[in-house]
């Protein structure tokens, strides 16, 4: 199996099913090589069904885990703490942070699986908290 981006010593064996980092300097270097991405391995559920390279495309924040052949949101992994803590971050999306998601007959049903996190209120925070943590990273380069 191939992950992509992650070329780095310190990934081998990260799989998104594991605790998710909550230190600064560890989502940094999350946030630098990307969502794991695998290419191939994937295993067909017993309906003959399997995950989908071509969902890496259209959900970029997306990740695969062998370990528990489930989908998982890197933004949701990475940021979700910060914004369960907060007044506004709503309900946190769990299967897309630690139990996995791995319905692939609904994973692009309209009102389920990828589209129904991609619309809600927790992964919206989340990509917010991204883009703002990109943009500090972006921020502390050029000084």
């Amino acid at each position: 199996m191939t992950l992509r981006l992650r070329s780095s010593p310190e990934f081998d064996g990260v799989d998104p099913s594991l605790k998710p980092p909550c230190d600064r300097l560890t989502r940094l270097h999350y946030v630098k090589h990307g969502p794991v991405q695998p290419v191939d391995g994937f295993v067909r559920s017993a309906d003959r069904r399997s995950f989908c390279t071509e969902w890496y495309v259209r959900f970029p924040w997306l990740e695969y885990s062998a370990a528990k052949t489930a989908a998982f949101c890197l933004y949701c992994r990475l940021f979700a703490v910060d914004i369960a803590t907060s007044s506004s971050g709503g309900q946190v999306d769990a299967a897309f942070i630690s139990g996995g998601f791995n319905c692939w007959k609904k994973a692009l049903e309209k009102g389920r699986g990828f589209l129904k996190h991609i619309d809600s209120q927790s992964h919206a925070f989340t990509a917010r908290a991204y883009r703002s943590f990109m943009l500090a990273k972006a921020k502390q380069q050029i000084l």
